[in-house]
């Protein structure tokens, strides 16, 4: 594109005349809420997140294609801020900037691929950073194939899970999201491109950018597409399952025990896995299709709740492994589309003594052993079955969520956490509406941002579900209670879904020299600080420090 010299490079013909049709636009129906950003039209709305409680007015564009987004990138004033967003699934404030938020919801964004064979015999399929796991996971299946960690709500894109790093059911066995990428296609704040491959070679540059834009939280970079290595588990054709076995463990304040069950299950599971993962030609058609089909796996992880009977917390351990083409005997949880989840949810919010003697009841009826069969869509995206999400995803303004999660490097500080996690429940404080735990093994890569990046971690997260936002500052105040004993029990914050600590230092101590490494990235690929969120503006200060030059207001 032609340049006037200076600093930004003048806009094409297309772009004046979208300016010109935005203006008409805006004088004709939004004279106050219709702009233009760059010469691409723009509305001025009021964004939530979807824990409801975050919000920003922003002004809104749209690129429909990487051409746009790049002319955007370039012609954007300097002082002006933006971020990215697509699934809109962001609980705390990683999608959110006061400034301009680009939406990659246009069809050249969203595209699902087809599975496809690497030379070296693995599949894999490549998808726009606006897919989501729903399309995704269908595709997938229909062939026969799974990703290692598929996201829990299938609203989430795949460039929203990678941004985040996803952990998922699956990930005491196959790690978090980013390990199994090959390749990501990113755009950079100058509005180049560039393809970040994960085998490339140690300490170049863009292995180097290829761990800051995993988990890293849309800061650093916009992704534009994503290739994800697969796990056959089924011929073409069948329908992929999950078959899970549950067991009750009362821990009676043995919170090593868990732990340390939990670990070892998982490490052993581990240990027996296939070192090559698909083999042959994959080709239409013929059972073999595609190389053998990977020997069942299970993963093992616990849902922790309080019974009714002397509050004691209760631990259920659940067992899965795909299967196929089984007679299905799905969990409640698992069936999204089964009204009774709304009677039980309904009883469930109307006071905290029910809510325990309910789980009580389940959990003792359906955790005896038996094993349930479900979709592999229903088991991924649990959370689709949860009513009050589903009513939050149809607008309603009252559902607030909150979910944090922490993160231990050894059974022991888990086992500490807990017990005070248990005492603290006890007393005077919010309830959690799911509790989960399992064991996540390190990285096989260095990330950033990731929790994980350094060693395994004991993964708890807390979930809370209120019908509206009285409930608000009560929760974030117990969430900051419990970052502060987290910390203490020398544990970490999962830097995905809400994060409510008392101040930026307790990050900062636990991450470092993590964020250190990642700011160093920011400086090379952004110096100007084009790409902010509220959430990192939130996490790492002021963007740019003090040593970039000054942006004029």
């Amino acid at each position: 594109m032609p340049t006037n010299g200076d600093a930004h490079p003048r806009l094409s013909r297309r772009a004046l005349l979208q300016c010109l049709a935005a203006s008409a636009f805006a004088c004709a129906h939004h004279p106050r809420r219709v702009t233009s950003v760059c010469g691409f039209y723009s509305e001025r709305r009021t964004l939530f997140s979807f824990d409801n409680l975050h919000h920003v007015d922003a002004h809104i564009v749209w690129p429909q294609t990487p051409e746009d987004l790049s002319t955007l990138l370039r012609c954007l004033p300097r002082g002006r801020r933006l971020t990215f967003r697509s699934g809109g699934k962001s609980i705390d404030e990683q999608a959110l900037n006061d400034d301009i938020v680009v939406m990659l919801t246009a069809e050249r964004f969203s595209f699902v691929g087809e599975v496809e064979m690497e030379p070296d015999g693995v599949a894999v399929i490549t998808v726009g950073a606006s897919a989501t796991w729903r399309s995704v996971l269908a595709k997938t299946t229909a062939a026969g194939f799974v990703p290692m960690a598929v996201p829990s709500a299938a609203g989430i894109t795949a460039g929203g899970g990678l941004s985040s790093h996803s952990i998922s059911r699956f990930s005491p066995v196959w790690q978090k999201e980013g390990n199994h990428v090959r390749r990501v296609f990113v755009m950079l704040a100058d509005g180049t491109t560039r393809t970040l491959r994960r085998d490339a070679p140690a300490g170049s540059d863009e292995y180097e950018l290829f761990l800051g834009v995993v988990a890293g939280l849309g800061f650093l970079a916009a992704i534009l597409t994503v290739t994800y290595e697969l796990l056959r588990v089924a011929p073409r054709g069948a329908q992929v399952q999950v078959a899970t076995r549950t067991s009750l463990l009362d821990p009676r304040d043995e919170w090593l025990d868990l732990c340390l069950l939990l670990k070892e299950r998982a490490e052993a599971t581990r240990v027996a896995l296939p070192p090559v993962l698909n083999l042959g030609t994959y080709g239409p058609g013929g059972a073999n299709a595609g190389g053998p089909i990977a020997e069942p796996t299970p993963t093992v992880y616990a849902s922790l709740w309080w019974s009714a009977c002397g509050r004691r917390m209760r631990a259920e351990i659940g067992e899965s492994r795909y299967v196929y083409d089984r007679d299905l005997t799905p969990m409640l949880l698992y069936e999204p589309d089964n009204e009774l989840m709304g009677v039980v949810e309904g009883l469930l919010m109307s006071n905290p003594w029910v809510d325990r003697a309910i789980q009580d009841v389940a959990i003792d009826l359906f955790a005896s052993g038996a094993v349930a069969v479900t979709t592999a869509d229903g088991f991924s995206f649990f959370q689709d079955a949860n009513v009050l999400l589903r009513e939050r995803e149809r607008g309603d303004a009252a559902i607030v969520v909150m979910q944090q999660t922490f993160l231990f490097g050894d059974a022991a500080s888990g086992a500490a956490f807990l017990a005070d996690l248990d005492d603290f429940v006890r007393g005077p404080h919010e309830q959690p509406t799911l509790c989960d735990l399992l064991w996540i093994p390190q990285d096989t890569h260095p990330f950033c941002l990731s929790a994980t990046a350094l060693k395994g971690a004991f993964a708890l997260t807390l979930t809370y579900l209120r019908r509206d936002d009285s409930f608000a500052e009560r929760l974030k105040l117990d969430l900051r209670a419990l970052s502060v004993l987290c910390r203490a029990h020398r544990g970490t914050i999962h830097l995905v879904k809400s994060v409510e600590v008392d101040s930026q230092s307790e990050l900062e101590d636990t991450y470092h020299p993590q964020f250190e490494r990642f700011r160093d990235l920011k400086r090379r690929y952004d110096p100007e600080g084009k790409l902010v969120n509220n959430f990192g503006r939130r996490v790492f200060g002021v963007w740019p420090p003090p040593a970039a030059p000054a942006v004029a207001p």
